[in-house]
């Protein structure tokens, strides 16, 4: 009987495993599909007129400390706000200008594209502003290796943001060890869900054990 039941909760747990792999591979499917289409239709668009024209005013400036006019440049990796504030208005113009351009950005882009405009014409605190622009700098960033990725190419990383000065910090060492903690940070907190998440599991699979178990004496 106990035999029975042991094999009865594995083809149980075998079945649900098996739903859990349909459900992965149907995800996997859909993002594959869906880069396909962005490659095909979206891509070449989007680089014409998103990418190549702001190469330089936006694409080499992400990331950068934004400073007032009445400071001094000493960083390579700081950008005066009025030059910054007029890339943005123009790339916002040429989205907003075009339809279909426009209907292929998400909301999170234009809402940091919007936010950082007007932090920037406010000019309210160089903080808020700072933080707006590097949110708008990961949409961005984002894309261009999305775009990157449906075109075979290899996607930016660390080092080339550290190649052409395309951060906040003081320096590049500064910058790394910042990037080395919040990569520290984001494995333990994952190692930590985990860990706290197989307790849990093995209640539900006992729980279904017994479920299953009552089941069968209740039948026979």
């Amino acid at each position: 009987m106990i035999n029975e039941i042991i094999s009865a909760s594995a083809l149980v747990i075998t079945a649900l495993i098996g739903l859990g792999g349909i459900i992965v591979k149907y995800y996997l499917n859909h993002r594959e599909q869906k880069n396909k289409v962005f490659s095909e239709n979206i891509s070449l668009l989007l680089t014409k007129k998103v990418i190549n024209p702001f190469h330089t005013t936006i694409g080499m400036s992400i990331y950068k400390k934004i400073i007032s006019e009445n400071e001094k440049i000493i960083c390579p990796n700081q950008m005066k706000i009025q030059y910054a504030l007029k890339s943005l208005k123009n790339l916002q113009s040429e989205i907003e200008s075009d339809s279909l351009i426009f209907e292929q950005m998400n909301d999170i882009f234009l809402r940091n594209l919007t936010t950082v405009i007007i932090s920037m014409e406010e000019e309210s605190d160089m903080k808020k502003i700072n933080r707006d622009f590097h949110a708008f700098s990961a949409t961005y960033f984002q894309l261009i290796n999305k775009i990157r990725k449906s075109t075979f190419l290899p996607q930016r990383g660390d080092n080339y943001r550290i190649t052409f000065n395309l951060y906040k910090q003081k320096n590049a060492k500064n910058f790394m060890r910042k990037r080395s903690f919040d990569s520290f940070l984001s494995k333990t907190i994952l190692i930590i869900i985990f860990l706290t998440a197989i307790p849990f599991l093995l209640v539900s699979i006992a729980h279904l054990i017994i479920a299953i178990y009552e089941l069968f004496v209740l039948l026979y």
